[in-house]
């Protein structure tokens, strides 16, 4: 047996097409519905050229018959629909967790069990969060699995002779009847076609990261631009933070520079992009090193992240060299650092806390924390605007909160913007309680 449309069509609902070469979550090149080598077995890279929508379902073909030959291999007898979603069902969670499920021991036994849909059920979670996205593709799978009911057997008095059969047909479509069938329920069956047949809707939100409830006291720095730091105020946080006995480091965005790769215009006397990443290297071996025991959060911020960017734009031909990406080369893994995405929020008690670039806000105007606050009213703490700020609002019915911006660990005098207002500063946040710190010429006030 093999799969049939109703198979390919479900599978490219959930999976989407992709007709130009891409990395999946797993960091792995991708085209097509889910394709990850070809019909020759090469594997597909992302400087592999752009394919028609035709050549996409060959490879889906080519990899449902694959996924289809498993489940023929280890299931008994199933009809053609049961096939197909059990085909799609392999094809998401790979041969070996199908071999091994409940799911396929229970067809096995008894392909009409009315519990094989918990079955189904079971396998929608991922690094263990349920996901709807996976809840409804079982629950579509399921309601494959089920569809072919034995209608003759259970409604005979429809199917007398050929008349009768016509006259049902006639009556389905509208034809004969009540006289406003249709009009009351316009293609209804049409919309539920395109539920099927329209690729799903993607989402590129980043799920938040909250902060582990044992963690009591965070040092939050931000805005320090190795290896344009100032010495001065760095080591006075750093310092500060020993003092105060924290447990958690929150590094909020713009760890690094990247003067040579930004795209505004700089100066060619900038340093080396290899000599910021030795700078960075060396800070974060530092902080851990201080810190042995306490959490390291770093956040991307949009200084950050030029380094990824400008791999994926000016070279991406590198994307598929390990250990390539920014993450790789400051080892964070191996310091144990967790890594935030640039637009990831994360939140501290019922603080969120963001670097502030992600805000619907061009500049932080005269107080960057109170513009915040306009553009998502809430608890917040960002920097970015190298700047020492504070405000507070109000939801109705509820306490009033503050929003706070954070100043710079930076020099104050950049060539690009000798004249500002920066100061700098940095944060604690004990408890949900935040406390702002300013540093003058190495003296925290």
């Amino acid at each position: 047996m093999k799969p049939s449309k109703k198979c390919a069509e479900l599978v490219m609902y959930f999976e989407g097409v992709k007709l130009e070469p891409y990395l999946c979550p797993a960091k792995i090149p991708t085209i097509g519905v889910g394709a990850t080598m070809y019909e020759n077995g090469i594997k597909v890279k992302l400087t592999d050229p752009k394919i028609t929508l035709e050549r996409a379902l060959e490879l889906l073909t080519f990899d449902l018959n694959k996924f289809g030959e498993y489940v023929d291999r280890y299931t008994i007898e199933v009809n053609q629909n049961q096939f197909d979603a059990l085909t799609s069902f392999c094809y998401n969670v790979g041969p070996l967790n199908f071999k091994n499920s409940t799911l396929l021991k229970k067809v096995n036994a008894n392909p009409n069990d009315k519990t094989i849909k918990d079955e189904f059920l079971k396998w929608t979670r991922a690094n263990g969060k349920t996901l709807q996205g996976l809840v409804s593709r079982r629950i579509s799978e399921y309601n494959l699995y089920e569809k072919p009911k034995k209608i003759y057997k259970e409604h005979p008095e429809k199917f007398k002779d050929a008349e009768q059969v016509r006259i049902n047909l006639r009556y389905y479509r509208g034809a004969v009847g009540e006289r406003d069938r249709i009009k009351a329920k316009p293609h209804i069956d049409y919309l539920e076609k395109l539920k099927t047949e329209l690729p799903k809707g993607e989402s590129e939100k980043l799920e938040p990261y909250y902060l582990p409830k044992d963690r009591k006291k965070v040092l939050i720095i931000s805005d320090i631009h190795l290896p344009y730091h100032d010495d001065k105020a760095l080591f006075a946080a750093l310092e500060y933070g020993l003092k105060e006995e924290v447990d958690t480091i929150y590094i909020n965005g713009d760890l690094t520079d990247f003067a040579l790769i930004s795209k505004h215009e700089t100066s060619t006397n900038k340093h080396s992009v290899k000599y910021e990443l030795d700078c960075a290297k060396v800070f974060l071996k530092g902080l851990r090193e201080m810190f042995p025991k306490a959490l390291i959060i770093y956040k991307y911020g949009n200084h950050d992240l030029r380094f990824d960017k400008w791999i994926r734009l000016k070279a991406p031909e590198l994307l598929d060299i390990e250990n390539i990406m920014l993450s790789e080369l400051l080892g964070l893994r191996e310091l144990e650092i967790v890594q935030l995405d640039s637009l990831q929020w994360c939140y501290m008690w019922d603080i969120a806390v963001l670097h502030g670039h992600e805000l619907p806000m061009k500049s932080g105007g005269i107080n960057p924390a109170r513009a915040a606050r306009l553009a998502i009213n809430r608890p917040l703490i960002i920097g970015h605007f190298h700047r020492q700020t504070k405000d507070a609002g109000m939801i109705l019915g509820k306490p009033h909160f503050y929003t706070y911006s954070n100043g710079c660990l930076c020099d104050l005098s950049p060539a690009y913007l000798p004249i500002n207002n920066w100061v700098h500063g940095f944060c604690i946040v004990e408890n949900g309680i935040v406390t702002q710190k300013e540093i003058i010429n190495g003296t925290i006030y």
